[in-house]
């Protein structure tokens, strides 16, 4: 399930607040992921309209892995939360 709503700062830039939830219905221990909540993920995105079809951004998140999935990532020594910074331009076509 994923939560978006933009807000325009200028009629050019604009600030995209997301939250981003993942489940799973089973617990897939080969690929460390369990049963219910697994993952949370939010987040802002900030981008500039050159134009309609030329759009940089930078996106700053931080997710987290929750429930069974963060026990399971625990055990394997992996971490359970992490934030990044992604650089990047839409293009269209």
């Amino acid at each position: 399930m994923e939560l978006e709503y933009d807000i325009l700062i200028t009629n050019k830039l604009i600030a995209a607040p997301y939250l981003t939830l993942d489940f799973s219905a089973n617990k897939v221990e080969n690929r460390s992921l369990g049963r219910g909540l697994t993952e949370i993920e939010t987040g802002l995105q900030i981008f500039y309209r050159i134009t309609p079809d030329f759009v940089p951004f930078v996106d700053f998140r931080y997710s987290r892995l929750i429930g069974e999935t963060a026990n399971l990532a625990k055990v394997d020594g992996e971490d359970r939360g992490a934030f990044r910074l992604l650089l990047g331009v839409r293009i269209s076509f």
